[in-house]
C-alpha cells in the first residue's frame, strides 16, 4: 500500500481531516467512489454521508451502478446514505436544453442536496471534480462555486489517470469504468429533451457497448451538417482509445441493427476527441 501515498493523496487526506464531517455527492463513478472511499478511510463513519440523485438524465445502468456502490460502502464501512429522486425536466432551462443547461441543472441539484445535508447536520458537501475537469469548459463548475461545494480531488491536483491508479490499488472495482455523462449531452442545444428519447439513447449505447465498444456515445442531431431523410443524423461516437475503422466496418451491420426502425436517418461513425477509458 506504500505506493498509494504521494504528495497529492497526502493533501487529500489532510483536507478531509480538516473538514471533519462531510457529505459526498455520489454518482457511483470513478471519481466519487474514490472520494467516498478516501473519506471513509480518514474519518469516523458517523462523520461521512453520501447523497445520490436519480433522474431521467441518467441511464438505468448508471443508477443501478450507483446503488451497488452505496450497498458496497454500507456493508463494508457502515456508510449512511440518502437518495434523491427528482425530475430535472420540470425546469424549463433543462427541458428546452439551453446552452447553459448544465449550470441550471447543477444549481437546482445542489440546492436540493443542501437541504438534505442541513437536515442531517453536515456542514460540507463534496463533489468528485478532478484536476482535469478544471481544464475543460464545464458550465456546472460555476454552480459548484456559487454553492460553496468543496472539490478536494481537484484541490489536491489529482488527475483522472491518478485516481484510476489509486482506485485500483485500493481494490475499488470502479477503477476502470468508462467516464459517463448526462444523457442530455446527446441532444443538440436548444432541441427539447424528450424522456422517451433519452431512454432509447441509453439502450442504444448499452447495446453498442455489448458489441465491444464501451464508452461509446449516441448523439442525435446533425454534427456533419448533412441531415438524413427525415431531418436528423445519428452520430455513433466511439472511444478514442478504441477507434478502429476496420473493426467498425466489420461490425457495421450489427451496429446498424441497434437502430432498427430508424433506417431513414443518416447514421455516421466518429472518433471521440479523447478517451473516456483512461
Amino acid at each position: 500500500m506504500d505506493s498509494f501515498y504521494n504528495n497529492k493523496t497526502i493533501r487529500l487526506e489532510q483536507s478531509l481531516k480538516q473538514l471533519g464531517k462531510v457529505c459526498i455527492a455520489f454518482s457511483g463513478g470513478v471519481d466519487s467512489s474514490f472520494l467516498l472511499a478516501s473519506a471513509l478511510a480518514n474519518l469516523p463513519r458517523e462523520n461521512v454521508l453520501a447523497v445520490t440523485a436519480r433522474s431521467v438524465l441518467l441511464s438505468l445502468k448508471d443508477q443501478e451502478r450507483a446503488q451497488r456502490g452505496l450497498d458496497f460502502f454500507q456493508q463494508r464501512f457502515g456508510l449512511r446514505y440518502r437518495i434523491l429522486d427528482w425530475d430535472p425536466l420540470e425546469l424549463p432551462e433543462i427541458n428546452t436544453n439551453v446552452k447553459r443547461r448544465c449550470y441550471f441543472c447543477k444549481d437546482k441539484l445542489y440546492t436540493l442536496f443542501h437541504k438534505i445535508i442541513a437536515e442531517e447536520g453536515f456542514p460540507y458537501l463534496l463533489d468528485g471534480t478532478n484536476a482535469d475537469d478544471l481544464l475543460e469548459d464545464r458550465p456546472g463548475l460555476l454552480a459548484l462555486q456559487q454553492h460553496g461545494i468543496r472539490i478536494p480531488l481537484a484541490d489536491a491536483g489529482l488527475s483522472k489517470k491518478e485516481i484510476r491508479l489509486f482506485s485500483k490499488q485500493l481494490g475499488l472495482e470502479t477503477w476502470d469504468l468508462p467516464s459517463s455523462s448526462c444523457l442530455a449531452t446527446r441532444i443538440p442545444t436548444d432541441a427539447p429533451i424528450d424522456k422517451l428519447l433519452l431512454q432509447e439513447i441509453a439502450l442504444q449505447e448499452e447495446q453498442i457497448a455489448a458489441l465491444g465498444f464501451p464508452g461509446c456515445r449516441v448523439r442525435y442531431g446533425s454534427p456533419t451538417g448533412r441531415d438524413g431523410a427525415d431531418g436528423m443524423t445519428i452520430q455513433v461516437e466511439f472511444d478514442a482509445s478504441q477507434y478502429d475503422e476496420q473493426l467498425h466496418l466489420q461490425k457495421e451491420q450489427e451496429i446498424r441493427c441497434v437502430f432498427t426502425g430508424l433506417e431513414r436517418m443518416r447514421i455516421v461513425f466518429a472518433r471521440a476527441k479523447k478517451s473516456r477509458l483512461v
